[in-house]
């Protein structure tokens, strides 16, 4: 196969288990490649470098953020590029914080990602899916349920092939979509 931007292979099982992810890495050209047998994903960011490593038979993949090696998941992983790919736009490690609880609704949640501004408020709310998972209505319900907490000024959701930003309107309670991220101030 050839490729001409460097990308992830990820074809999907219908009950994608993480044991299945540990028989299912391999590492070809300096590419990691997922292969399972249902659909092939390209995700649309650039290839970053990551501490993947295993114990035990299962994968681990390194988090900046927490300091830590985490269970490799297709989600972990989408999170993992994002948050490259927002240190390469400039936003600042120091001020992302990973699996966030919250409380919404009498019951408790996490949110993927926050990144606050320098005065501490939410800036950008991110929630992550998994590659395979198909960005829809119920994935912006989600995180306008976790944003009716947060109240960052944008939202953004991605699955790592595809994203959607929003700009948040309090005052008139709506949102604008955006063409892309907002630049970090």
């Amino acid at each position: 196969m050839n490729f001409m931007y460097f990308q992830i292979i990820i074809l999907f099982l219908v009950n994608l288990q993480r044991d299945l992810l540990v028989n299912c890495i391999l590492l070809h050209t300096s590419h990691l490649t997922l292969h399972t047998s249902k659909e092939m994903f390209l995700l649309n960011l650039p290839e970053y470098a990551h501490k993947i490593t295993k114990k035990n038979g299962e994968l681990y993949i390194y988090d900046k953020i927490r300091k830590k090696n985490l269970v490799f998941t297709p989600e972990e992983y989408v999170r993992q590029q994002l948050i490259c790919a927002l240190c390469e736009r400039e936003y600042p490690l120091a001020l992302m914080r990973a699996e966030s609880g919250l409380n919404y609704n009498k019951r408790q949640k996490r949110t993927d990602l926050i990144v606050y501004d320098r005065l501490g408020e939410p800036f950008l709310l991110l929630e992550c899916k998994a590659m395979y998972i198909k960005l829809s209505d119920n994935t912006i319900f989600q995180v306008s349920q976790y944003n009716f907490v947060i109240k960052a000024r944008y939202v953004m959701i991605s699955n790592g092939v595809e994203a959607c930003f929003y700009e948040m309107d309090y005052i008139n309670n709506n949102h604008v979509q955006l063409a892309e991220i907002p630049f970090f101030e």
